[in-house]
């Protein structure tokens, strides 16, 4: 998820699986994947590329996405 206010890029993810069944409302942000089932999304951080899938409960790739940022020049 990011804010198209600033830099910052977000990745949520939360538990309960069906606890919030039906309340998602959409917003001015950019939403770019929201399941309502179970799942899970495994994490690749390998320098400075980021890679996410997020997997339903039969093992189905439902989204894939990756981002890559330079490092801050002080680094």
């Amino acid at each position: 998820m990011a804010s198209g206010r600033g830099p910052l890029q977000f990745l949520t993810s939360g538990g309960g699986s069906r606890a919030w069944r039906g309340v998602y409302k959409p917003n001015v942000d950019k939403l770019r994947f929201f399941y309502d089932g179970q799942g899970f999304t495994p994490l690749q951080v390998t320098g400075t590329p980021l890679e996410m899938v997020f997997y339903d409960v039969q093992g189905n790739a439902l989204y894939r996405w990756s981002t890559t940022k330079e490092p801050h020049p002080s680094l």
